[in-house]
């Protein structure tokens, strides 16, 4: 049969068709994941380019703008390892881009380090970084026409050298100086920049730097000197202070201000070698870092045990777990909660309508005739409960219609911008009001929708004063709900393994407690 002669399904349902829509929808599939990698990569640009505008003090403000970018560059690190060969292909991605990517999850490791002091995201830091380097991303940049990639490959290089230093891995450290020395000179002889004299500015600083740091060799075995806080440094509490005390108010230092006090010292990038030593002297050792020095290298504290260690670890556990159990009491207020206190006002404003309700009684109960005064009585009492509850129930209702729709609005547009303000029960109230006056006439709706919106301004303003008297925002209690489901998570898998390592004076968590269908939880 010739194609003039082919009916409209033979044609659509011939091989050469049935391929060309395989083809189609395979690309369509393949720009799908194109674009879906275009729009993670720019948006992960943008929320990393905020991070500058964050404040360099406090926690209210940079926690959950950093969660959201990294949650981004995670989703994005994922994602490209999923679509790596179709990324190859269609989007043409670069191994040096798989480094940006990756340098750019070490930066916010180190940032959250530098805002916390906690030594386990150097940790992290440095496995992202060390894996740029074992895997070469950045080994073909050096071919490219224009320098920029060379310059970011040699900040990569700049900021793995500062997370060594921290972490004092020395060794790879003097090996990342040689590495960046040779990558200086090639940049000089294959681009002839402006800025060449910073970067040996730079290379300069950091030699420096370490040989002001220098080990000291004893016997020809070099000895690395840390000043961060172990249990074995820390001197035991005498007999008899546990009493002393519970009866005394202790505080917790969150934030430390550091200031020099010498002109030109050495320092490598914004650190010097003062702010370098006090750092650690008022940072805690990480469990993990325990193995992470170079090896022959012998550090100048005593060795700590592992159950020294855990026994740390569980008592900031514990202490961490007591003060986030701190809530404001509205925010553990329940839906269930909610509801009886709607009911009861349900049957308060029934009670006090009883004597509204006597003509209907009346006017129902007309034609019925009782038996005696007695049962009169039992069937005004019958119908006293029955409009109490009815009442009860259309307050229980309305009350719970306004609540859930203020607090999803706030919940909601704070999720999305990650701050709240007044502003955010606007647009609850509006709906509440145009909800309850949509079956009336338009002036009445359009009245109400008004009434309704300045009433979630009201309590946004409530709201949010309340917060400052408390000094509790929604990123605090988002932070420190989050923080507990993970604290609580890391308990399990703790009593989950290797048990015997544990402190014996630590007590296992009861599990929780939940009746009926579960809404009810101690």
């Amino acid at each position: 049969m010739t194609a003039a002669g082919m009916t409209p399904t033979e044609k659509t349902s011939s091989p050469a068709n049935q391929q060309h829509l395989n083809e189609t929808h395979g690309d369509d599939y393949e720009d799908k994941i194109v674009q879906e990698f275009s729009h993670l990569l720019e948006k992960s640009k943008q929320l990393f380019n905020g991070l500058r505008d964050l404040p360099q003090y406090g926690h209210k403000q940079w926690q959950p703008y950093f969660g959201r970018t990294f949650d981004v560059y995670t989703k994005l690190w994922k994602f490209q390892q999923q679509h790596r060969v179709l990324l190859d292909k269609k989007y043409g991605l670069k191994r040096c881009q798989i480094g940006e990517i990756a340098s750019k999850i070490g930066q916010l490791y180190y940032h959250f380090y530098i805002r916390t002091s906690e030594t386990n995201y150097l940790n992290e830091a440095f496995a992202f970084y060390s894996a740029i380097r074992t895997r070469a991303y950045y080994s073909k940049v050096n071919r490219e026409e224009k320098p920029d990639l060379m310059v970011k490959k040699l900040r990569y290089y700049a900021r793995f050298i500062v997370v060594c230093l921290l972490l004092k891995k020395t060794k790879i450290m003097r090996e990342l100086v040689r590495e960046l020395n040779r990558q200086i000179d090639e940049y000089v002889k294959a681009y002839d920049p402006d800025d060449s004299l910073e970067w040996q500015l730079v290379l300069n600083e950091i030699s420096s730097f370490i040989d002001v740091d220098n080990q000291l060799n004893i016997d020809h075995v070099p000895i690395t000197l840390s000043y961060r806080l172990t249990n074995a440094i820390i001197p035991p509490l005498p007999t008899g202070s546990d009493k002393i005390l519970s009866t005394i108010q202790l505080y917790t230092v969150e934030e430390i201000l550091i200031i020099g006090n010498y002109q030109d010292q050495i320092k490598f990038s914004e650190l010097t070698i003062d702010m370098y030593r006090m750092l650690q002297a008022v940072e805690r050792q990480a469990i993990e870092s325990s193995t992470s020095y170079d090896e022959k290298t012998t550090i100048q504290s005593p060795a700590s045990t592992n159950h020294q260690q855990r026994d740390i670890y569980m008592k900031d556990f514990q202490r961490t777990m007591s003060e986030l159990g701190k809530y404001p009491i509205y925010a553990q207020i329940k839906d269930w909660q909610c509801t009886a206190i709607a009911m009861g006002l349900g049957c308060l404003f029934g009670y006090n309508r009883k004597e509204e309700m006597k003509p209907v009684y009346i006017r129902q109960t007309s034609m019925l005739k009782f038996q005696d005064r007695l049962t009169a009585e039992r069937a005004y009492r019958q119908f006293n409960v029955v409009m109490f509850m009815k009442e009860a129930y259309r307050i229980a209702i309305i009350v719970l219609f306004i609540t859930e729709t203020f607090m999803t609005s706030q919940y909601a547009i704070q999720a999305y911008r990650n701050k709240s303000t007044i502003y955010d029960c606007v647009p609850g109230g509006a709906f509440v009001g145009f909800a309850l006056k949509m079956f009336h006439s338009p002036l009445a709706a359009f009245v109400s929708t008004i009434q309704g919106s300045i009433m979630g301004f009201m309590y946004g303003f409530v709201h949010n004063v309340g917060c400052r008297i408390i000094n509790r925002t929604y990123e605090d209690l988002h932070y420190e709900s989050v923080t507990n489901y993970i604290l609580q998570r890391e308990n399990a898998e703790l009593w989950s393994a290797e048990l015997e390592e544990l402190p014996p004076a630590y007590i296992r968590p009861e599990p929780e407690r939940t009746w009926g269908l579960g809404w009810f939880k101690s």
